[in-house]
């Protein structure tokens, strides 16, 4: 039964991505435009690329471990969603607070 995998892969999915969409507001897109950054730095038009190809990895591993047997779908689902979430949050962070190291001491501590 792949219906009950993908529509649990597509759920998961959008509420990272709804998380995500809701931090990133018009200013903090501004904002981060704004910043110095290196010259090697990718411009955030490059980094629509790298998150859509987030999600393209990370919804394949949900859709597999959501088609997989009950022994292994805890564990792995959880810390998968943890880390979608975490991300979602560390834009919410970086995009509200206009501050890299909020990121740092909230996230990653």
């Amino acid at each position: 039964m792949i219906w009950p995998a993908l529509i649990k892969t597509i759920a998961l999915c959008f509420v990272s991505i709804a998380i995500e969409a809701i931090s990133a507001t018009r200013q903090g897109k501004v904002w981060f435009e704004s910043l110095k950054r290196p010259r090697y730095s990718f411009p955030l038009s490059i980094w629509y690329i790298v998150g859509a190809l987030y999600y393209i990895i990370f919804g394949i591993v949900a859709y597999r471990q959501f088609s997989m047997e009950k022994t292994f779908l805890s564990t792995t689902i959880v810390l998968l969603a943890v880390v979608m979430v975490l991300n979602g949050l560390s834009n919410f962070i970086i995009f509200k607070y206009r501050s890299i190291k909020w990121f740092y001491l909230v996230i990653y501590p």
